[in-house]
């Protein structure tokens, strides 16, 4: 019972606070209802600037980013980055890469286009004089000094460049401090009017209709290149191999004759030993026809197309097919290819 009578007491007292304190703040309830909504609309205001900045920065990082690719480098859109953001991080590093890019122009064509290298050299120096003195990022500023030592010195103006080397601090002074030494152990002088007058070929090398320097398609040795050192090196071979083969040792002719059954890459003594003679040529078939179809004399029409065989092969020779008998020939064992057994 204590519990529910210290329950039911407790409820009353915050009834009670709320009664009393929704009759204080009455008046002003409007107020707090307004000042809620200002929260909110503000949280949504920062939160929806804050947005905005991350994709415009992401936006500028991107076509940084992208204009510097290698293969890609895109001179036009990093000077239009440098222009549209200018002392930012993103239009500060544009810029030093476009002038960069000048740099690497003006130093390739010095020789062969002087006054198109010397402008992309003047305009080099200028972005980068330009960017040292007005970014706060020390590294920058180093780089950019740098530069503007690098492009003095390409268009020849030595002593401008080492003053221009000793102003470099910070990152790259080293490499500045360096540079200094070398320009110092040569004549500045004579380097800067060797540099003024030097020039180079205004042409570039001309190959040939897809040719290439220095190519000669007989260096390459394409099939179907049949020249006459080829063809002549192609007949000493086959010499030497008919000469190599020829000293071969002869084996017997039993054996010879084992390794032609077994297969046709047994080796044979002489190549041209199974070649008969053109006479026996026209008579060997004959005699093995003759010897196979021994029961063809009982049958006078198989004995008709023998004779018939034996006249269509002995056309050259003219010889009467009828006077020729396959029951009185030779036996077959005096073949050309017993020749080499003998000797």
């Amino acid at each position: 019972m204590k519990s529910e009578e210290r329950h039911e007491l407790e409820t009353n007292s915050l009834a009670k606070f709320l009664s009393e304190g929704s009759d204080k703040l009455g008046p002003y309830a409007s107020y707090l209802v307004y000042g809620v909504l200002a929260v909110v609309a503000l949280w949504a205001i920062i939160s929806l600037t804050t947005g905005n900045m991350r994709a415009k920065q992401e936006r500028e990082w991107d076509s940084y980013t992208i204009a510097t690719l290698p293969g890609m480098y895109d001179a036009v859109a990093l000077r239009s980055a440098a222009e549209e953001y200018p002392n930012q991080p993103v239009g500060e590093l544009a810029d030093i890469a476009w002038a960069d890019g000048q740099l690497t122009d003006g130093c390739n064509t010095y020789f062969s286009n002087k006054t198109q290298a010397m402008e992309s050299l003047d305009g080099a120096a200028e972005a980068y004089q330009r960017l040292a003195k007005s970014t706060s990022n020390k590294v920058l500023k180093s780089r950019a000094q740098l530069g503007y030592a690098k492009a003095l010195e390409a268009k020849g103006e030595i002593k401008d460049a080492i003053a221009a080397y000793e102003k470099v601090t910070g990152t790259f002074s080293e490499i500045a401090d360096e540079r200094v030494k070398e320009l110092e152990a040569v004549d500045a002088e004579k380097y800067g009017d060797w540099l003024a007058r030097a020039t180079g070929s205004t042409r570039a090398p001309s190959f040939g209709a897809g040719g290439m320097p220095g190519f000669s398609p007989d260096s390459l040795g394409l099939p179907g290149d049949d020249t006459a050192a080829q063809r002549q090196e192609t007949e000493r071979l086959l010499n030497e191999f008919d000469r190599l083969q020829g000293m071969l040792p002869d084996s017997p002719a039993g054996d010879r004759y084992d390794a032609t059954e077994e297969g046709d890459d047994a080796p044979k003594a002489d190549p041209f030993a199974d070649i008969p003679s053109p006479g026996a040529a026209t008579e060997t078939p004959a005699a093995e026809e003759s010897s196979s179809e021994e029961p063809a004399t009982e049958e006078p029409m198989t004995e008709e197309e023998s004779t018939t065989e034996e006249a269509v092969v002995e056309e050259p020779t003219a010889e009467e097919p009828a006077a020729e008998e396959p029951a009185t020939e030779s036996p077959a064992e005096e073949t050309p290819a017993e020749e080499p057994k003998d000797e």
